[in-house]
């Protein structure tokens, strides 16, 4: 649940953004607040959670002092663009965004492992993606045809739960994968106790 608490304002704006774009943008914005307000007193205060809270911020500004901005438009494609860049970029800096939420579900032993950051490697290229695919799509509508706000939410919507069931698998996968290497080491460690 983790991934749908950081995605929260996201996952609001993507609901909300067929309505009114003020008050969808405003209510991601206060959203987006609360987690990084949450973040910092906790000195957890991750890209995902800042960067969200500042498109937000900005967007609901933009929103509330100019209604009429031509921006509106295109803010489904942008807030699933400025998601591909955090995800790409954090590949890039070799710090996938999905490992400050995976490391809140395993032991601290386990953050360095192989298994681990290969895992988070995979599941944020996943997520990257996804929203790469979402923005494109969003883009493609808005050019196409601006109005339809379903086919709009519907790509926005997509672009979550498509990585976020992935996420689920493949994690579980990684998870059973590890506990069996476990097993096994503990395995060999008792033969080579036995054995001397």
């Amino acid at each position: 649940m983790s991934y749908v608490l950081g995605f929260a304002p996201w996952i609001i704006w993507a609901v909300l953004s067929g309505t009114t774009w003020r008050v969808g943008l405003c209510v991601a914005a206060l959203a987006a607040l609360a987690l990084a307000v949450k973040a910092r007193r906790r000195h957890d205060l991750d890209l995902l959670t800042a960067v969200t809270f500042l498109f937000f911020a900005v967007m609901a500004i933009i929103a509330l002092a100019d209604p009429q901005s031509g921006l509106h438009n295109w803010t489904t494609a942008l807030s699933a663009g400025t998601l591909a860049v955090i995800a790409w970029v954090s590949l890039a800096v070799r710090h996938p965004f999905t490992l400050s939420i995976a490391k809140k579900q395993v032991p601290e032993e386990a953050w360095n492992h192989p298994l681990f950051l290969r895992t988070n490697d995979v599941i944020t290229a996943v997520w990257a993606g996804a929203f790469t695919l979402s923005c494109l799509a969003c883009a493609l509508i808005v050019h196409t045809n601006h109005k339809d706000s379903t086919a709009l939410t519907v790509a926005q919507v997509l672009g979550f739960a498509i990585p976020m069931g992935f996420t689920v698998v493949y994690s579980n996968r990684a998870k059973a994968k590890g506990e069996a290497l476990a097993r096994q080491a503990e395995a060999g460690e008792k033969a080579q106790t036995e054995a001397s």
